[in-house]
Formats: C-alpha cells, structure tokens, sequence
C-alpha cells in the first residue's frame, strides 16, 4: 500500500473510530494492541503495520453499517 493511501486508511480508522462507543474502542485496541492496551486510539492507529489497515477498516465499516455504534 503506498504511503497516500496509508494516509487516508489511518485518518479514516481515527474517524470511524470516534463514532464507536467505549467498549468498542476498547476491542479494537485490545486487537491491534495487545501487549500496551494503555494507548490512545490514534497511537494504535498510528503504530499498526500496513498489512492490517484494510482489515481494520473492513470491520469498523462493518460495525458502522449494523447499526452498533450506541
């Protein structure tokens, strides 16, 4: 993935992100930071590898569209 669309997934995740409920960040971090759950939302963001940005993105849409945001 080049570095423009790296970019636009990881403002993307941030921003689908704040639409997500606590428990819900939380899982997310849990995810894709398991061994520092002490991070902010943006540093997970931030520090994850660019083969699971997809993926991320793939699953907060998901959440998004059943309607299980609270």
């Amino acid at each position: 993935m080049n570095e423009e669309l790296q970019a636009f997934a990881r403002k993307r995740l941030i921003e689908d992100l704040a639409q997500c409920n606590i428990s819900q960040q939380s899982t997310f971090i849990r995810m894709y930071s398991p061994k520092n759950l002490n991070l902010l939302i943006s540093e997970v963001v931030a520090n994850m590898p660019d083969e699971q940005l997809d993926w991320a993105m793939q699953q907060l849409s998901n959440t998004l569209k059943k309607g299980l945001i609270a």
